[in-house]
């Protein structure tokens, strides 16, 4: 049965039993029309939830009323507990040309009537934001930031103008940071996002590694790979140094965690995996050494999924390690190839090889220009040429990687 057949066999019987009949054939239809509030208010001109849509729909422009105010104000008398309702008036009256201190109370008003009034809470903020009020602001945004971290895309870009309006808000913000509240992560990743390379950014993060509450690996990250996306190698390196543990610091050399004796931070200058189907990547313990152990299944992967960047001055260098095959089966194999971060030719590759072996010596010797290589990265890959040579099974094992400098004048950056 259709919705409207069942409405006008309710009107039926509910007229039948006028005045309580035609109470409800009202509510019902109200009801029923709720999705089309101008149709709903005509059954019920004081059904809330009709009331509410009318605002809603008349500020959006979907709708038509003769005043958004009037009916926000009509909604209030109905229903003044009205979810969001004290907050749709006050919009209304901003729609209309309405502004200033009364605007204010109505939004405080509302805000503190429910801390879930998600439109009380951005007027809020927005309006301490423009009048330059950082500690009004920064307070809205905990709340809101609280309830869902939909809205930080916005906070994001309007912290962004609050702190090139005024610089004192950097600070404020670092502090408000360093107290670690729950969203603080993703501020930091939108914030990366929509300011780019900043020297605002790079204050922002040494303030908070000098805090009590340092960043984490996740909230480096965007901000590394931001630096490394914009081609500034040399400030994500040092970045990422600063970073480090400082008992990690004198070991860093050439070439960090080469053995794979920490765990893994998933950043730039670190190892890094890339998830893929058909393939499993993982640091385990063979006997008694810390090992990188790579299982195929099978599958055809384009494999070029084990990652790490590196942050060498021009020189010649000597990659090593150790490499065992358990029934490797590929049509190239495997190997390491070194690569310009912004290029596509090798520097040096080692040698492909399938099958299965014992522990076997891995070498290849590189140099580094003067000038058109910032940054390295080392990858583990299968060089498929077709999509058949990417069909590959087996596990392949690898220890005790290295990077040395052959030449003394080469140095880290």
């Amino acid at each position: 049965m259709s919705r409207t057949k069942a409405f006008v066999g309710f009107v039926s019987i509910a007229l039948m039993t006028l005045p309580l009949g035609w109470r409800i054939v009202r509510h019902t239809a109200a009801d029923m029309l709720v999705g089309a509030p101008i149709e709903a208010l005509s059954w019920d001109a004081g059904d809330p939830r009709a009331l509410t849509a009318l605002v809603r729909g008349e500020l959006a422009a979907a709708v038509r009323s003769d005043n958004p105010a009037a009916a926000a104000a009509r909604l209030l008398s109905v229903d003044p507990l009205s979810f969001e309702g004290l907050s749709l008036y006050g919009v209304a009256l901003i729609r209309g040309g309405g502004n200033g201190a009364r605007i204010d109370e109505i939004f405080k008003a509302a805000a503190a009537h429910s801390a879930l009034d998600r439109i009380a809470h951005v007027q809020l903020f927005f309006r301490a934001a423009t009048s330059g009020n950082s500690n009004d602001a920064f307070r809205e945004l905990d709340i809101l930031a609280r309830g869902s971290l939909d809205v930080m895309p916005s906070l994001a870009r309007a912290v962004k103008v609050m702190i090139a309006n005024d610089p004192n808000v950097e600070a404020a913000l670092a502090r408000l940071l360093a107290s670690r509240p729950p969203w603080r992560q993703a501020l930091l990743t939108y914030l990366c996002y929509v300011s780019g390379h900043s020297d605002v950014l790079a204050r922002l993060y040494e303030q908070l590694r000098q805090s009590a509450a340092p960043p984490t690996d996740a909230e480096m990250s965007p901000y590394l790979a931001q630096l490394v996306h914009a081609g500034h190698i040399e400030d994500a390196y040092l970045a990422w140094l600063g970073h480090l543990p400082e008992q990690r610091l004198s070991k860093v050399g050439a070439f960090y965690n080469g053995g794979f004796e920490h765990p893994m931070s998933d950043l730039p200058f670190d190892w890094r995996f890339i998830p893929v189907a058909g393939a499993s990547m993982e640091i385990a313990s063979r006997e008694r050494e810390r090992v990188l152990v790579v299982r195929f299944y099978g599958a055809r992967v384009a494999f070029r999924h084990v990652v790490h960047l590196l942050a060498l001055a021009p020189g010649t260098y000597e990659f090593s390690g150790s490499v065992k095959l358990l029934n490797l089966e590929n049509e190239r194999g495997l190997r390491w190839k070194i690569v310009c971060s912004d290029s596509s030719e090798p520097l040096a590759t080692t040698e492909l090889l399938t099958g299965t072996t014992p522990w076997l010596s891995l070498r290849a010797r590189f140099t580094i220009a003067a000038e058109g290589c910032a940054g390295q990265w080392l990858v583990l890959e299968i060089p498929a040429r077709a999509a058949v040579e990417a069909e590959v099974s087996g596990e392949a094992r690898y220890k005790d990687l290295g990077i040395v400098r052959l030449d003394t004048s080469a140095e880290l950056r």
